[in-house]
């Protein structure tokens, strides 16, 4: 093989080894942004979910017990009674979005 054909291939395999180094990065690159992306989709979700059990659960108590407020005089203890149910809720919600 003369010096012209050795450098020649050289040459060509280095640029093919350079080529895959770097399609290699940026297939790291694209699957690390697909993990983030699947990552911050799922945080979404999540915090949608929370929003929504929140929502059904311990906003709409309260609304009901302000209404009932409103409305009739509330015991003390019948007050309690629902103030220690909706931060139940809210706990409850919490804790499922933790869980996840």
């Amino acid at each position: 093989m003369d010096k012209i054909t050795l450098v020649s291939s050289l040459i060509m395999f280095g640029t093919a080894g350079l080529i895959a180094g770097v399609v290699y990065h940026e297939l790291c690159w694209w699957r690390r942004m697909r993990c983030l992306e699947q990552q911050l989709l799922t945080q979404q979700q999540l915090i949608e979910l929370l929003e929504a059990e929140i929502h059904n659960g311990a906003l709409q108590r309260l609304a009901f017990l302000i209404r009932e407020l409103q409305i009739h005089e509330l015991s003390q203890q019948e007050l309690l009674q629902h103030l220690r149910s909706v931060y139940q809720d809210v706990q409850a919600a919490l804790s499922i979005d933790k869980s996840h």
